[in-house]
């Protein structure tokens, strides 16, 4: 598919826990962008319980919050997941009406704090509010314990939740009731339910009943971006677990449920990913939406690198290894041959440049990426900054000799006219482990000659 446009739940979905991404779902969310994909948040938490893990990620710009309620649209630079938070714009805001806040408020009547398990919980303006009483026994509200610190940090607790509804009334984006009862649950819903047929109600958990205003929901928060981004339904796909994620799925292009959701998800979805713990979103991404795998192509042509490696390593030399590419082709090899070819400049590095210039007939390296075993030397970092090389993919650091970030980095200084993107540590274990066995064999055989 062409997609252009993934909506990502966060909760049991994209991230690991409560607060933190998975390596691999990270790096699919970033090839998802370089590959010109709009890549948006859309949760039901409140805009400003949004984790810095997802935040941080430069190319996310929109996030659906309070199930749809709130949109806001995130700054391009910030220092960090918090500075986004403060410079972010909202972008759609839908407010519940009073008289809905108060209808609610009168079927709860039936049902009084002191009694039952029931915690209000409302979000204005991007800040959940929630009762002091509450976080004195999370479990009987069904918080679970992974998630109380969650809660703790993201609250701004009230001794009389009630009256601040009361209060705020004209303010309220989305109204949550946390159950500790699934029974109790189901009637409560059904109740309100009878009272305001009309109204937006969804659980993104089994102990939680969220309400919002009518048009409300993450499939209206789709709809919402793919209008002010120009894209059509068929090139957009949607990812989710719970409840709250169905609406959403149907109205994509492709709906993408996980292996832990819940009933009525999988059989909304157009298919089934792995679960939130396995790095699902990022198994589909690759391969049900094509997202590019960068790593995947960077190990690939790392292995090209470290083969030449091996042939320094076969004729005693230390065992580095360089190749060139460009479009999709390796365009030249190189490997160590100082000792081979009693010449200084016979680094894999500069070996490498030499037979790429040669095949391009230009000494301009532009549009071309070098990967190579160990981190380049002050020679080799200098002239790869001389070739306008665009990126060098580096496999293990040098600490006493590199020149890309160890020793000193003369490859992304500022007053240069030339910056080399660098990318580290692909096959990092392999390419050190090739430098190790050759240093041990060596150390060895010079015992045995003595």
């Amino acid at each position: 598919m062409n997609c252009k446009l993934i909506t990502l739940d966060l909760d049991r979905t994209t991230l690991c826990d409560a607060n933190h991404i998975s390596d691999a779902n990270k790096r699919a969310i970033e090839d998802a962008i370089k590959d010109g994909i709009h890549v948006a948040i859309a949760s039901g938490r409140v805009f400003t319980s949004l984790p810095d893990c997802m935040l941080e990620i430069p190319g996310i710009r929109y996030a659906v919050t309070s199930n749809g309620a709130e949109i806001y649209k995130l700054p391009e630079k910030a220092e960090s997941g918090r500075e986004r938070i403060k410079g972010a714009v909202c972008v759609r805001k839908l407010r519940l009406q009073p008289e809905v806040i108060d209808e609610i408020l009168r079927v709860m009547d039936r049902y009084p704090v002191s009694d039952y398990p029931i915690a209000y919980e409302v979000f204005i303006d991007g800040q959940a509010y929630a009762p002091s009483y509450s976080i004195q026994d999370p479990a009987r509200y069904g918080v679970s314990e992974k998630y109380i610190d969650y809660v703790m940090t993201t609250r701004i607790f009230k001794d009389d939740i009630r009256s601040f509804i009361q209060e705020h009334r004209h303010e309220i984006d989305a109204l949550d009731l946390q159950i500790g009862d699934e029974s109790l649950l189901a009637q409560v819903r059904d109740e309100i339910r009878q009272a305001l047929p009309e109204i937006y109600m969804t659980s993104s958990v089994p102990h939680r009943l969220e309400t919002a205003h009518p048009d409300a929901g993450k499939a209206s928060g789709l709809q919402y971006l793919m209008n002010i981004l120009g894209v059509k339904r068929e090139d957009t796909a949607a990812f989710g677990d719970a409840d709250n994620d169905i609406d959403m799925i149907k109205a994509a292009g492709t709906g993408v449920a996980m292996k832990n959701a819940s009933k009525g998800c999988k059989a909304a979805a157009d298919t089934v990913t792995d679960s939130f713990d396995r790095d699902g979103v990022a198994k589909a991404f690759y391969k049900v939406l094509g997202v590019t795998n960068r790593k995947a192509v960077m190990e690939k042509y790392m292995r090209a690198a470290i083969r030449e490696a091996k042939r320094a390593a076969s004729i005693g030399e230390v065992p580095i290894g360089a190749v060139i590419v460009r479009d999709g082709e390796i365009i030249a090899r190189g490997y160590n041959r100082r000792n081979t070819d009693h010449n200084t400049l016979s680094h894999a590095e500069l070996n490498a440049l030499r037979k790429a210039s040669k095949k391009l007939g230009d000494w301009r390296l532009e549009g071309c990426t070098m990967y190579v075993t160990m981190e380049p030397c002050q020679m080799c970092a200098g002239a790869l900054v001389q070739s306008r090389i665009d990126k060098v993919v580096i496999g293990c650091m040098s600490p006493k000799t590199g020149c890309a970030g160890s020793v000193m980095n003369l490859m992304q200084v500022p007053v240069f006219n030339h910056s080399v993107e660098l990318e580290k540590g692909i096959l990092e274990e392999e390419c050190s482990r090739i430098l190790t066995e050759f240093f041990e064999n060596l150390r060895f055989s010079k015992k045995t000659d003595n």
